[in-house]
């Protein structure tokens, strides 16, 4: 009879070790967040597979070349997620293109809007003899693209607001090489009023351009001088005399 009770309290010990483990376990992985991709919001709103655990369809809510089926994830939780599917690559046009087999690679592991998510995604072709560059990518804690190949949209918001102390930002920053920079401008509600066209000297990055619709300041009074010095800036097409610029 002491045997018995001896063996029944050890098993109840036991069982109570066991169970308050089981029961920590539980409590830690509740506890522990699972990272999402990203929001749909911005250029974004309308795609697919944002704010998802490893989706197996991203797209961005545009043309093919933004889009991507079928993914298997090989990891998810850590600083990188990174999965294989199948994308569109443009030929001389986007409807000229094939499927290929895409790289899906989401990063910048962080917390936006207070919850956990990888903040940019991109996607490359190895079979176009493309690979992982966290230069180019979409923001998809702020809904836009990145170009971090010339200048980032934060830099690219200090330069316009220095220069014309206005209380708007730029977003979607592209580059045309490495010293032509061109971004959306946008009030304090996201919402789009014109272009800019940013340039690097020696001086650093200034503004050189901006338009309101149809309407272009140029940083000059004299159009003439200025789409001289456009010119042997060799700036991007769009930039020359009688494009952006107007008299």
């Amino acid at each position: 009879m002491l045997r018995r009770s001896a063996i029944a309290l050890t098993g109840a010990v036991l069982f109570g070790t066991l169970a308050s483990f089981a029961g920590s376990a539980l409590s830690s992985a509740a506890g522990r967040q699972v990272p999402v991709l990203g929001r749909s919001i911005g250029i974004f709103v309308g795609g697919r597979g944002f704010g998802q655990v490893h989706p197996a369809l991203i797209d961005n809510g545009g043309d093919p070349t933004g889009r991507v089926t079928g993914i298997r994830w090989k990891t998810w939780g850590g600083p990188q997620a990174v999965g294989t599917g199948t994308g569109w690559v443009s030929g001389e046009s986007v409807a000229q293109g094939s499927y290929h087999t895409a790289t899906v690679v989401a990063f910048d592991l962080g917390h936006c809007a207070r919850k956990l998510m990888y903040e940019a995604l991109t996607w490359y072709f190895p079979d176009q003899g493309e690979s992982f560059d966290p230069k180019s990518c979409e923001d998809i804690c702020t809904g836009q693209y990145v170009d971090l190949t010339c200048l980032s949209y934060r830099h690219a918001t200090q330069v316009f607001v220095l220069s014309h102390h206005s209380g708007a930002a730029i977003r979607d920053v592209s580059c045309d090489g490495s010293t032509w920079a061109s971004g959306s401008v946008v009030d304090r509600n996201q919402q789009p009023l014109g272009e800019a066209m940013f340039h690097l000297t020696m001086a650093g990055w200034s503004v050189v351009a901006v338009s309101y619709g149809q309407v272009t300041e140029p940083p000059t009074p004299n159009q003439a001088a200025y789409c001289r010095a456009l010119v042997q800036a060799h700036a991007p097409a769009e930039l020359q005399c009688g494009s952006t610029a107007q008299g």
